[in-house]
């Protein structure tokens, strides 16, 4: 069968793990047309050189199945909370589905007719059976459904299609007969055609109903005047048997029961022609298309799952099947309802895996918050699957474990373990272990540096290097400067005064940790370097003047100063250390008073 409305569904997540091998074919069509005629021909079916190959597979798993007792489903049509079953020889069966892992029958009719199909519109469910008609039935109450309205006038109802007020019957020997069901109460028929075949089924998009017609092929019919339908166009596979079609854009889908899915482009309803074609030995009743992907009902080939992405190279991308004949499909977001001959409706998650890592889109969305079009979402050098399956990493951390390392790196490269932040345990991370060229695997109580502090210590406490003695190459052994010279290991200057730890320490005598050793205002670096004054003595000749303020004042720090620069009266000694005034201005203050006369007359 084949259906036109759907519904969304509640979505229900779920974590799928079966694998399913599926089977890639694809074939190329080449038609002979009929001049005499609008009707093509089948002829001759070759392999093609070239198979392009699916970027997508399809994983599907049961989830539940609702049993129909005596009764052989061969039609489906989902809407809302419900699947609305045909259920030949046993009416027609309501079925919750509100959970997919538990569908319960909550409602049937059954006049002791033979249902075939049914369709679900508003408060209705139109059903074709096989020897009552069009049967129409109220469903406004799932647990009760009555019948308000038939209409039967010969022939044997295969299938029906609703649009709008017109419902459009499949009827064996008799065509497509064209009913108004404005009133559902009195339907009336309004027009048909019939030109012998045995319609079996029924799509109609548009002002064009497509019929499939069993051995006949499939039929185009203008359905603009619906008092007056008339043919179009026909395709005429010799070796078929057209059951189902289903149309979407310009091509119909046709589920041949000898031939398999038949492509079939009509772009122009008057030239019908085969573009595409797949079939592996399975007998196809019901179709639906969703997207690129034809999903066939296939007998005991259960679900097949086509990719039509590209309607000359059909290939089939997954596949289901529990040993039972599936008749007819609907798909409603990820999962998809089959009618099963003598087991009722099964419920399966159509397990759309886009990335093929095996985990299926609806999981990776709903549940693991992976990439679905990313097959290792972290990047970390793990396929999503092989994450939750064999390494329990987590799939969207790149580094589960905090480490440093990769969830990659260490299953490929260190061999620790990525859910373990130091997998020896030796208080060190794996990270840190390999940063610093220790081995993670091993647990580690020693020196190897020698330097007199554990690798423990230098990794995880002072971030020195374990295996270099100096680590910041200042002369002094790190341990003698976190033990004795409480100096920082992995900065050669820790005062920052431009001479190395150990040249203060060795050399000058000098505070490694204090950039003034003497308090004189230079730093012992430019004492030493730029002043030749002593660091350790604030007062380098000894002039009662502090270097600093020699070397502020413009004074030679290295020359005891007796002088009176600038013949103010007052000395420089006294100028630097009591007045504070400039020992090389005699009027500091520009007032045009020497600094010695303001001194002697108690000025400012």
């Amino acid at each position: 069968m084949f259906n036109y409305n759907q519904k969304k569904h509640t979505k229900y997540v779920l974590m799928l793990f079966i694998f399913t091998f599926t089977c890639l074919f694809s074939h190329n069509i080449l038609l002979l047309g009929d001049s005499t005629s609008n009707t093509l021909q089948k002829d001759t079916i070759t392999q093609p050189e070239n198979t392009i190959l699916s970027a997508v597979q399809f994983l599907p798993e049961k989830l539940g199945q609702c049993y129909n007792g005596s009764g052989m489903a061969k039609g489906v049509f989902v809407a809302g909370n419900y699947a609305y079953i045909a259920d030949y020889g046993d009416g027609f069966d309501i079925i919750d589905i509100n959970d997919p892992y538990n569908p319960v029958k909550v409602g049937y009719y059954y006049d002791g007719s033979y249902s075939i199909d049914v369709f679900v519109s508003g408060s209705y469910a139109y059903v074709a059976d096989h020897t009552d008609g069009l049967e129409i039935i109220n469903v406004t109450d799932p647990s009760n459904p009555e019948e308000v309205g038939q209409f039967y006038d010969e022939g044997s109802a295969n299938d029906v299609f609703i649009v709008n007020n017109y419902a459009y019957v499949a009827i064996h020997e008799c065509g497509l007969e064209i009913i108004d069901i404005s009133d559902p109460l009195n339907p009336t028929k309004l027009g048909q055609f019939n030109d012998g075949g045995n319609a079996r089924g029924v799509y109609v998009a548009g002002d064009l109903a497509y019929v499939a017609e069993k051995e006949l092929g499939i039929e185009i019919v203008n359905i603009s005047t619906p008092s007056n339908p008339s043919k179009l166009g026909q395709f005429y596979d010799s070796s078929g048997a057209a059951y189902a079609i289903y149309v979407s854009e310009d091509y119909a889908y046709v589920a041949d029961k000898d031939d398999g899915l038949e492509i079939i482009d009509v772009s122009d309803p008057y030239n019908p022609i085969e573009v595409g074609q797949f079939d592996d030995g399975g007998t196809a009743w019901g179709i639906y298309v969703e997207g690129n992907y034809v999903y066939l009902a296939d007998d005991l080939d259960g679900l097949e799952i086509i990719d039509v992405s590209d309607p000359y190279n059909p290939q089939k991308v997954g596949c289901y099947s529990d040993g039972s004949l599936a008749i007819d499909t609907y798909i409603c977001g990820d999962y998809a309802y089959i009618a099963v001959n003598d087991n009722g409706l099964t419920i399966i998650n159509t397990g759309k895996d886009s990335d093929e890592d095996g985990l299926t889109d609806n999981n990776e969305t709903e549940i693991l918050g992976t990439d679905p079009n990313k097959a290792d979402t972290d990047e970390d050098g793990l396929d999503d699957i092989d994450e939750i399956d064999i390494y329990k990493t987590n799939p969207t951390d790149n580094d589960t474990d905090s480490d440093g390392l990769s969830d990659g790196e260490e299953i490929f490269s260190s061999f620790t373990d990525p859910n373990d932040e130091d997998s020896d345990d030796d208080t060190i991370l794996d990270g840190d272990e390999i940063i610093n060229d220790l081995d993670p695997n091993t647990p580690n109580t020693g020196d190897t540096d020698n330097d007199g502090i554990s690798d423990v210590d230098e990794v995880n406490t002072l971030g020195t290097d374990p295996k270099d003695i100096d680590s910041d190459d200042d002369g002094l052994d790190d341990g003698d400067e976190v033990i004795i010279h409480d100096t920082n290991p992995n900065n050669n200057d820790t005062d920052d005064d431009g001479l190395s730890d150990s040249d203060e320490i060795d050399i000058h005598g000098t505070d490694p940790k204090v950039n003034d050793s003497d308090d004189d205002g230079l730093t012992d670096g430019d004492e030493i370097d730029i002043y030749e004054t002593e660091p350790l003595d604030d007062d380098s000749d000894d002039d009662n003047i502090i270097d600093g303020d020699e070397i502020d004042n413009g004074i030679d720090p290295n020359s005891p100063n007796t002088d009176d620069s600038d013949s103010d009266g007052l000395s420089d000694i006294d100028e630097v250390n009591i007045h504070k005034t400039d020992p090389l201005d005699d009027d500091t203050d520009d007032d045009e008073i020497k600094d010695g006369d303001e001194i002697d007359n108690g000025l400012d």
